[in-house]
């Protein structure tokens, strides 16, 4: 709005005609005080660094010093740029396996169309199942 006001040199009230905002939420100027939310938050943030949001709120109630609503804990909790840690999941450690390795030279396994095995000794087409014996050796 300040920018706005200040490029085209327009009033407040011709500003918020413009952008279809009421003046008075232009105007509004929150007067509540969180800090001893924000302190008590990041005091039990700091002892339990797994616990969200939901969970701190748990705690906050059960302290009973001061009653709190769940969205202004998330409020304060986002604003105070707090997050859960989160572990990365350890990956399983495979058995290294040896591959089947081809037999002979030149000898290489593929599958017919109807899902077989077949053995032949002549490449194979990637996505066809042909041999390139059917061809006549021309591709």
């Amino acid at each position: 709005m300040r920018r706005l006001m200040a490029e085209f040199c327009a009033s407040e009230r011709r500003a918020c005609e413009l952008m279809e905002i009421p003046r008075m939420s232009y105007r509004y100027k929150s007067r509540r005080d969180d800090s001893g939310l924000r302190e008590r938050l990041l005091e039990l943030a700091r002892e339990k660094p797994r616990y969200g949001y939901r969970r701190l709120h748990v705690l906050l109630r059960r302290d009973g010093t001061e009653r709190v609503n769940h969205k202004r804990v998330r409020r304060v909790y986002r604003e105070l740029g707090l997050s859960v840690r989160r572990t990365r999941r350890k990956r399983l450690q495979r058995m290294l396996r040896p591959r089947a390795g081809l037999t002979e030279p030149k000898h290489s396994k593929s599958r017919q169309l109807d899902n077989r095995p077949v053995c032949r000794k002549e490449p194979v087409l990637k996505n066809l199942g042909w041999s390139l014996a059917h061809y006549g050796g021309q591709v």
